[in-house]
């Protein structure tokens, strides 16, 4: 298992505890910026490989059903729910 540690961060984060599906897994994020999103899962995601996943943001008046994300890990660390995963952005769809 390889984990990077280097922060990458781009944009400005915020701190949201949203539901995160992808095949094989779920987790919860923990911060999302417009460039990337960190979440953590029980799942060991490998980096630099390639993931489709599915945000569900809490329900607020005119806020979108989910977002449907694609991007790169670029950061894999242990932590107390299993392993922290961030993802660079590559593409991001509203669904509402």
């Amino acid at each position: 298992m390889t984990l990077n540690t280097a922060d990458q961060r781009q944009g400005r984060r915020y701190f949201l505890s949203w539901p995160v599906g992808f095949k094989g897994g779920n987790g919860i994020t923990r911060d999302m910026s417009t460039s990337g999103v960190c979440f953590e899962t029980k799942q060991l995601i490998d980096l630099g490989s390639y993931i489709h996943f599915f945000i569900f943001p809490r329900q607020i008046a005119g806020a979108p059903e989910r977002l449907d994300c694609e991007g790169h890990v670029v950061r894999v660390a242990p932590s107390a729910e299993g392993y922290g995963i961030s993802v660079s952005l590559t593409a991001t769809r509203l669904e509402f």
